[in-house]
C-alpha cells in the first residue's frame, strides 16, 4: 500500500515539473473588423512547442455552455498570434479568447482575455480623401473607412462622424469643423492660397472612439487673386521684359549707328567749298589734274589768288579758294622755284596765261578769271 501511495506522488510530481509555461501578454491588434490575437511565451527554446487557440461567446458561457470554437489556421501552430478577422465575430458582442501552449503532447494552462469588438477595436482613418476649388471655398469628399470585406464602417457605426482640421500652408493657427456627411465645403478662404486639410474619424457612441488623421492633403484655391499678387505679378512681368527687350533694343541701336556712319557720315565739307560747288556749274567745279596720254608738259597752278586794287570786285565775289595739284611722277620738266608775281592790265593777263597754260583755264571759275586779269597774283608750282 505505501508503495502505491509513493508510486504515484512520484508520477504527480514528475507530471507537474513537465508542464509548459503557458503563454503571457494576450493581445488583440485591431483596426475596424480586422482583429488578430498576439501572445509572448518565455519557455524553453524548443522546436516542438505549439500553440492552440480558442474562442467563446460571453452570451454562451453565461448561459454555461462550453462551446469552444477552434480556428483553423491557429490550431497547434508554431506561430506566436492568429487571424480571427474571418471568423465571423459579431462587432457588438464580446468574446472570451484563450492560449495555451503544447510540448510533446503536453498542454500548458490557458491564459485567457475579454474582447469585445465595439469597445476594444480601433477605429481607422478615412479610407480617401479628395480635395477641389469651389472657387474661393474648398470642397472635401470623404471616403469612409472600410471593413474587412470592403463595406463601409457606416454599416457598423451609425454615429460615425468626421473632424477636418484646415489651415493655410505654412502658417497657423489650425481651424476645425466637424460634420456627419461624406462632402464638405470649407468656406470664408482667401482666394488663391493654398490649404491643407487632415480629417479624423470619431464615433461618439460605443466607447467614443477616434482615429488618427489622415495625412495632410493641399490643394489651391480658385477666385480672383489679392491685390497684392497681381501687383507682383506685374512686376515681374515687367523685370522678364526688360531683361528680354533690353539686348534687342541695344543691338538695334548699334547697327543703325553703324549704318548711318557708313552711309551718312557727320564729316561735312567746308563751307565756301559747299558754295562753290553750289554755285558754279558742272564744267566750273574745281577737279584734279590728271596726265593725258603718256606725256606730260609742264603744268602750272595758281596756288594764291590775291586782290589787289579791286575794292568793287572783292566786295561783291568771295575769293575763290586756293588750288593745288600734284605734279605726276612721270613729268620730267617742272618749275623749282616759287614766289609772288605782280601782274598789271593786259600784261599780267597774258604773263599769267603763259605761266599757267590750258590747265589752269580748266581749274578757275570764270568769276576768279576775271579777278586775275583785273589784279591778281599767281605762284607757280
Amino acid at each position: 500500500m505505501w508503495a502505491t501511495v509513493c508510486w504515484t506522488l512520484l508520477t504527480l510530481a514528475v507530471r507537474g515539473s513537465a508542464e509548459p509555461a503557458p503563454p503571457q501578454n494576450l493581445t488583440m491588434v485591431t483596426l475596424n473588423t480586422n482583429y488578430q490575437l498576439h501572445w509572448d511565451w518565455n519557455g524553453p527554446a524548443t522546436d516542438h512547442v505549439t500553440f492552440a487557440v480558442q474562442y467563446l461567446s460571453s452570451y454562451k458561457r453565461e448561459q454555461h455552455k462550453d462551446d469552444w470554437s477552434s480556428p483553423s489556421s491557429c490550431d497547434n501552430t508554431t506561430r506566436r498570434f492568429c487571424d480571427l478577422t474571418h471568423q465571423n465575430l459579431v462587432y457588438f458582442g464580446c468574446y472570451n479568447v484563450r492560449v495555451r501552449a503544447i510540448i510533446k503532447g503536453d498542454p500548458s494552462n490557458w491564459t485567457s482575455t475579454e474582447f469585445c469588438p465595439d469597445k476594444d477595436a480601433r477605429l481607422g482613418p478615412p479610407s480617401r480623401v479628395e480635395l477641389s476649388p469651389v472657387g474661393a471655398d474648398l470642397e472635401v469628399v470623404i471616403t469612409d473607412p472600410l471593413t474587412s470585406s470592403n463595406t463601409t464602417m457606416r454599416e457598423m457605426c451609425s454615429s460615425l462622424r468626421y473632424l477636418l482640421l484646415y489651415w493655410e500652408h505654412g502658417a497657423e493657427p489650425q481651424r476645425s469643423q466637424r460634420s456627419r456627411h461624406n462632402r464638405v465645403v470649407l468656406r470664408d478662404l482667401q482666394p488663391q492660397t493654398c490649404y491643407c486639410v487632415a480629417v479624423q474619424s470619431v464615433v461618439e457612441s460605443y466607447g467614443n472612439k477616434s482615429s488618427a488623421f489622415t495625412a495632410a492633403q493641399c490643394a489651391w484655391t480658385a477666385g480672383a487673386p489679392p491685390w497684392w499678387q497681381i501687383l507682383l505679378y506685374f512686376l515681374g512681368f515687367l523685370l522678364a521684359s526688360f531683361l528680354l527687350v533690353l539686348p534687342v533694343l541695344l543691338l538695334v541701336f548699334r547697327c543703325y549707328r553703324t549704318v548711318k556712319s557708313t552711309c551718312w557720315p557727320s564729316v561735312a565739307l567746308p563751307e565756301t567749298l559747299r558754295q562753290l560747288l553750289s554755285d558754279s556749274s558742272a564744267a566750273d567745279r574745281p577737279r584734279l589734274l590728271t596726265a593725258a596720254g603718256g606725256s606730260c608738259d609742264r603744268q602750272w597752278v595758281c596756288s594764291e589768288l590775291i586782290i589787289q586794287d579791286l575794292p568793287e570786285a572783292a566786295a561783291d565775289v568771295e575769293t575763290a579758294p586756293p588750288l593745288e595739284a600734284e605734279r605726276d611722277d612721270r613729268c620730267h620738266q617742272g618749275s623749282g622755284d616759287s614766289g609772288v608775281y605782280s601782274l598789271d592790265g593786259s600784261a599780267s593777263s597774258q604773263q599769267l596765261s603763259d605761266h599757267c597754260g590750258s590747265s589752269w583755264r580748266e581749274q578757275v571759275s570764270p568769276t576768279s578769271r576775271a579777278l586775275v586779269q583785273q589784279g591778281a597774283v599767281g605762284a607757280p608750282v
